[in-house]
């Protein structure tokens, strides 16, 4: 569902001349503070989130030629974040 979403957006964005945010959320690690271990699963998570958020950016490059949809990663509380 999520692919059918990203398609009806960027064709929406393309019709209206707005613009599409795709928003990657990470969670953050818990008690991993140890020896930087904490820094290496957020940076993984954060390089997940991006091949996510870059599969998504092709599906709506495809859905709708010419739009370039923004990218942003954020970590912490996903409430908090968007």
């Amino acid at each position: 569902e999520c692919g059918r979403a990203i398609r009806f957006g960027a064709r929406r964005c393309a019709r209206t001349g707005a613009s599409l945010l795709m928003l990657g959320i990470v969670d953050p690690p818990d008690n991993f503070e140890f020896l930087g271990v904490g820094d290496a699963l957020r940076a993984e998570a954060e390089e997940e989130a991006a091949a996510l958020l870059e599969k998504g950016a092709a599906a709506a490059i495809e859905a709708a030629a010419g739009l370039e949809p923004e990218r942003v990663i954020r970590v912490g509380d996903k409430a908090e974040a968007i």
